[in-house]
């Protein structure tokens, strides 16, 4: 290990950690330090180690709650889709799923920076209705949401 060249390993802050205090052995009586580069790396490794966010669907079935770390992007909130899955449009036809999403992805660019939906859904699981195996506006949340800045 580079540090044992530098210096004196003092001791290891608990069993799994990789931060190592060090005493440089040039001055005696040096105080011990936290080499930052171990601490570094560890942040690194749990910011990978996390898990992604995900869609959850609400229910109304006893017992079950929303987990800690998830939003609910229904209609009644600032997120929720304004667009109706089955509503008739104006040409008379029926609006899908697929065209609803499509619909709130671009009331989204033009109602909220990208910037904004970060900074208030970041990392977290998003709530909704809409059943997992059909488009969802969540989705292109949790998209927006997760994605790296421009």
């Amino acid at each position: 290990m580079l540090l044992s060249s530098l210096g004196t390993i003092i001791a290891r802050k608990g069993e799994h950690s990789t931060e190592v205090i060090v005493r440089l052995a040039k001055r005696k009586g040096a105080k011990p330090f936290v080499c930052g580069m171990e601490k570094r790396r560890e942040n690194l490794r749990s910011r990978m180690s996390k898990p992604k966010p995900k869609r959850i669907q609400r229910s109304r079935a006893k017992g079950w709650k929303m987990p800690a770390n998830a939003i609910y992007v229904g209609r009644p909130t600032v997120w929720g889709n304004p667009y109706v899955v089955g509503s008739e449009l104006m040409n008379g036809e029926k609006l899908t799923a697929e065209k609803a999403v499509a619909l709130y992805e671009q009331h989204l660019a033009d109602n909220f920076s990208e910037r904004d939906i970060r900074h208030c859904l970041h990392d977290k699981d998003l709530a909704c209705w809409c059943a997992l195996d059909e488009p969802c506006h969540a989705d292109v949340l949790l998209r927006i949401a997760n994605s790296r800045p421009k």
